[in-house]
């Protein structure tokens, strides 16, 4: 899991950007879309946890059992909003 800021409300999805940076102290990528679980939610500025999937969830999240289109691992963008920090 990771701590990350919304810059952008997209409808049902967030812009969010991660509050770390890497080995080399350069800023993480912006999560363009992210979904959040359950109902809450979010405004610009709020600090949420974000958990990443292992695998690409758009196929389980329709019920349908798959890995989805998105073979990478821990691609940023099947991050899930988990709750406000």
């Amino acid at each position: 899991m990771i701590v990350c800021r919304v810059d952008k409300v997209k409808g049902s999805t967030y812009e969010l950007d991660p509050m770390f940076v890497d080995d080399n102290g350069r800023r993480l990528s912006v999560i363009p879309e992210a979904i959040a679980m359950g109902t809450d939610t979010y405004s610009r500025g709020d600090l949420v946890w974000v958990g990443i999937s292992e695998r690409d969830y758009s196929d389980a999240i329709r019920g349908k059992r798959g890995n989805g289109s998105n073979q990478a691992k821990y691609d940023p963008s099947n991050a899930v909003i988990i709750g406000r920090v």
